[in-house]
């Protein structure tokens, strides 16, 4: 899998794997990545499959809704697994805590490892998705909520524009109303940062705000956060 791989000045605190969009690539997340940088995290930025250089010479359906829901279903669904053996692989290769951060897609992405137990990071910082994507999922498929029981210790925030136009606020409230009674047992483990006047996007201060939470818990944490 290809992966891009940013290295912070000082020593590491932990390992970033942080995943792009839908009909995106890892640059757009390179603006963010400086406010992770400083925090201390190594940074890799793994390409989708069929987006970019990994993109069928066909590329993607734009003209149609239903076939757009369809193939972003094959993405994530290809996904899974190359990251389910490439994640392990790369804490292996620097001997550092897992930490995860996803836009978009992405973000829902690591709701389906997480709930699957297929990673366990120490937290997670989601911008522009929840657990409930913003297209149907297909059919005989279930959601990252059914699994509910498999988030916690992962320290999650959300992250999202009020005025997302692609993605609606309420499906991340109804995220974490989903979660909630997994974490009633993880006091501060579970969050949503609503940011106003933002769209579907990740701004400089959404990163900032997602450096923070994550560099607040360790691996050894059994409760509150701490920097």
């Amino acid at each position: 899998m290809e992966a891009a791989k940013r290295i912070p000045e000082g020593p590491p605190r932990g390992l970033l794997v942080f995943l792009h969009g839908y009909a995106s690539d890892p640059g757009y997340l390179e603006a963010a990545v400086p406010a992770f940088l400083r925090a201390g995290f190594v940074v890799v930025l793994p390409a989708a499959p069929d987006h970019g250089p990994r993109a069928r010479p066909e590329g993607f359906p734009t003209d149609d809704w239903e076939a757009l829901a369809a193939h972003a279903a094959r993405v994530v669904a290809d996904w899974i697994p190359e990251l389910a053996e490439a994640v392990p692989r790369w804490q292996a290769e620097h001997g550092l805590p897992l930490y995860a951060a996803g836009f978009s897609m992405g973000a829902y992405v690591w709701h389906e490892l997480i709930s699957r137990r297929l990673a366990r990071p120490v937290a997670a910082a989601l911008f522009g998705m929840g657990a409930i994507p913003n297209v149907p999922l297909p059919e005989g498929a279930e959601s990252p909520l059914s699994r509910a029981d498999a988030y916690p210790p992962t320290a999650l925030l959300q992250i999202h524009g009020e005025e997302d136009g692609i993605v609606a606020l309420e499906l991340i409230e109804r995220t974490l109303e989903g979660l909630r009674p997994a974490y009633a047992r993880h006091p501060g483990r579970l969050g949503l940062l609503k940011v106003a006047g933002a769209g579907h996007e990740l701004t400089p201060g959404m990163a900032e705000a997602a450096a923070g939470w994550l560099s607040a818990w360790r691996p050894d944490d059994e409760g509150t956060p701490r920097g």
